[in-house]
């Protein structure tokens, strides 16, 4: 499944979409110890209801899930909200690529969460 949204998205880490409430974003949640290791955690789309910059370093960011817990990022900003909008996309090439019919009428539902995220861009 990686591979097929990967070839859409022209990378490797990409959003996996497994069900209609479950879609997984790639997001750096360490530094890494070696070139090779895999600093990436998964978090699902729908909990993310905040993205902040860090206010004195550009290599950084937070989210925020369900409101509630705060999680930091070792990743720009910037990079951040570019790998949680790509859950639109993702989920688009998934609808094309499943005959999941109760996803047909969900159409912009990712579209929906995503505007409302809050984006603090400090």
């Amino acid at each position: 499944m990686n591979q097929m949204y990967g070839e859409s998205l022209k990378q490797q880490l990409v959003p996996l979409p497994l069900t209609t409430s479950l879609m997984l974003v790639p997001l750096k949640m360490r530094k890494s110890n070696k070139k090779q290791d895999g600093a990436y955690g998964y978090v699902n789309f729908y909990g993310i209801s905040e993205v902040d910059r860090e206010k004195f370093k550009e290599k950084e960011a937070f989210i925020k899930l369900n409101d509630t817990y705060t999680q930091k990022l070792y990743q720009e900003y910037g990079s951040s909200v570019d790998r949680i909008k790509e859950c639109i996309h993702a989920a688009q090439v998934f609808r094309l690529n499943t005959n999941i019919t109760e996803m047909i009428y969900e159409e912009s539902r990712e579209a929906k969460h995503f505007s409302n995220i809050k984006f603090n861009d400090k």
